[in-house]
């Protein structure tokens, strides 16, 4: 099944959803960010193998510290990789995997 990838245009949340192309004809109309109901638009920049830049930069929330081990995180990290208020920002989907294993994740996709 393919992949859509969508982006709340108010929280930045990713939102990845696997369907049939019948399911997302319906699915269109009626996609609202599960996190705040904002509206949504499609990241392309995910599709298919490209390595470029995010249309917007992936706050990875499910990834995040309490604020006070931010410091730990960032180097734990490296450089080139941002952390705000605790909360990982991926750029790229090179960034995106680098955080992930860095901190013993895998890509479910």
């Amino acid at each position: 099944m393919p992949q859509y990838n969508y982006i709340c245009e108010k929280c930045d949340l990713l939102i990845e959803e696997f369907m049939s192309i019948p399911e997302f004809e319906d699915f269109v109309a009626s996609i609202k960010c599960h996190k705040c109901g904002g509206e949504v638009s499609r990241d392309y920049s995910m599709s298919g193998h490209t390595t470029g830049n995010y249309h917007k930069p992936i706050n990875m929330l499910s990834l995040a510290v309490n604020p006070e081990y931010q410091g730990e995180m960032i180097q734990r990290l490296g450089p080139g990789i941002d952390v705000k208020d605790g909360v990982p920002i991926a750029r790229n989907r090179q960034q995106k995997k680098h955080i992930m294993k860095t901190l013993g994740y895998e890509e479910g996709n």
